[in-house]
């Protein structure tokens, strides 16, 4: 057994108790369980039976102790995200010096368009984040060079939301994981200090009191340092301020960002004072000076019909909606991609549901991976082709460049062209032709599938939605493309979006939206 499954170990007996085992297999003649011959003839009671196999032992019991590593690599998409991560750390170790590192609190920073304003140009820091790490996992990722050969001058780091949520790990434990992560950061960036946060506020208040005690502790106020921004994010009774979560009670949103920073960046900026003459109002008049300089020098070499002639050679260039585009260029998108063509040549025989898209249909794979497990898991033959800011012509590129060869789904639920309108502007007509060349494709790949075309779900832009679903609604034949349009689940009585349904940036579901659809 692992060690972790040694119970003497972990959970010595109280005086007086004795533990045993038999072990024996069916068939090998054994019958007879025998009491140790030391314990045979004294008295006492039997208080604890267990009659197991090895295929029996849970789950629970053979996980990862906090201060273990612990990878994800089976998991695509966490394995992406810490290539991703180590590619980071190869291009631009040289300039990072404030790094933070966490799950995804710190992931959401990026998710949700935070980071470049908070901590963009001029204050080289790198976000470390990756949604559903614990402490084991962020162990194994400094293990595997994500951090080789970077020199931070500060280590922001907060861990442990999901050791509590997910794997009701004692704060002890938890300790012991943060202690052997600021260990193994000291060992890779040795003059690096560690500003250590205190989980915020979460539906488990009791825990993360007792986690931050703990976590308080540790500060030498040398090379580790702790923060905690508890009272900021709760009001006067104690209780946390929802305003500042999204609805699941444990992310911030926007405005919880916000306070974060506020609370934070006095504390930081006392430890990197580089960062005093870069940082958040102080950095906009720098970075205009900057562009202007830079836009003077550049006029003094090109003269205007040169600058017309390339702008008129981009706009030339602009794939159309119905038109494929690849983004191989994209080391991220074109792994994304690359991880998508094998699952078809490794799972094609097992597929039966496929649900192609973007970011939306991605996420059921990270933020809404309970929702998929509990719906879409074992024994429904389902899997997920969605990749995060793809639009239209994105998803024809990655149909004609094998992703769906040899497939033969039963149903492939199809939504799209949220990219198109959010990034790209494209008129409602120019994406419906852009889907139904989609469909086209992929009933040249399937001709016996059946498409479910979902119409795009309340957005920031709810009048292009709507004039979207109609033209869309318009595709179905009920033969071999269906249209549903999930639109009134999403909007209360005045037809204005559920923002309890999404995620801050009122564009992708969270937990509760996704069990809705």
């Amino acid at each position: 057994f692992p060690i972790e499954l040694d119970y003497q170990e972990m959970r010595p007996n109280p005086p007086k108790h004795y533990r045993f085992d038999h072990f024996m297999s069916s068939g090998d003649g054994q019958t007879v369980f025998e009491v140790p011959k030391p314990l045979a003839n004294r008295p006492g009671k039997l208080v604890y039976l267990l009659l197991g196999s090895m295929g029996a032992t849970t789950v629970h019991n053979m996980k990862r102790l906090p201060w273990e590593p612990e990878g994800k690599m089976s998991d695509p998409l966490w394995a992406l995200m810490h290539k991703n991560l180590i590619d980071q750390t190869v291009k631009h170790k040289a300039d990072e010096r404030l790094v933070f590192v966490g799950d995804s609190i710190t992931q959401e920073w990026v998710l949700l368009n935070l980071w470049d304003k908070y901590y963009g140009a001029g204050r080289h820091a790198y976000n470390y984040g990756i949604a559903g790490d614990t402490t084991s996992n962020v162990i194994f990722r400094i293990r595997n060079q994500e951090f080789d050969g970077l020199e931070a001058i500060v280590t922001v780091l907060m861990i442990g939301t999901n050791n509590i949520w997910h794997n009701n790990d004692t704060a002890v434990d938890i300790t012991h994981g943060i202690v052997e992560i600021i260990n193994e950061l000291l060992i890779k960036m040795p003059t690096t200090k560690i500003l250590l946060l205190g989980n915020l506020p979460a539906p488990w208040p009791d825990q993360c009191k007792q986690l931050n005690s703990l976590l308080a502790k540790l500060a030498n106020n040398k090379n580790v340092f702790f923060l905690d921004m508890w009272s900021a994010f709760v009001d006067k009774t104690g209780k946390q301020k929802s305003e500042l979560f999204a609805s699941d009670g444990v992310h911030p949103n926007p405005s919880g960002f916000e306070v974060w920073y506020q609370t934070m960046d006095p504390f930081l900026r006392k430890l990197y004072p580089l960062s005093n003459r870069l940082i958040g109002k102080d950095l906009r008049p720098i970075i205009v000076i900057q562009s202007i300089t830079k836009y003077i020098n550049i006029m003094k070499t090109l003269i205007t019909l040169t600058i017309v002639a390339i702008i008129g050679q981009t706009l030339a260039e602009t794939v159309k909606p119905w038109e494929p585009e690849g983004k191989m260029s994209d080391q991220v998108w074109a792994l994304m991609h690359n991880t998508l063509v094998d699952q078809t040549l490794k799972h094609k025989a097992d597929e039966r549901i496929v649900f192609v898209g973007d970011s939306i249909t991605q996420g059921w794979g990270l933020f809404g991976k309970i929702v998929w497990e509990l719906h879409y898991g074992a024994g429904r033959h389902t899997y997920n082709y969605g990749i995060s800011g793809d639009t239209t012509s994105n998803v024809i590129f990655r149909i004609r460049d094998k992703e769906f060869d040899g497939l033969q789904a039963n149903v492939t639920v199809l939504m799209i062209g949220t990219n198109n309108i959010w990034h790209n502007n494209d008129t409602a007509e120019d994406v419906k032709h852009g889907i139904t060349e989609i469909m086209t494709e992929l009933l040249t790949k399937m001709p016996a599938t059946k498409i479910l075309l979902l119409g795009n779900l309340p957005a920031p832009w709810p009048d292009q939605c709507k004039e979207l679903n109609s033209l869309l609604a318009k595709l179905a034949n009920n033969k071999n493309i269906f249209f549903l349009d999930m639109w009134s689940a999403f909007v209360d009585k005045t037809g204005k979006q559920i923002p309890d349904l999404f995620l801050p940036d009122g564009v992708h579901p969270n937990e509760s939206g996704g069990h809705l659809i």
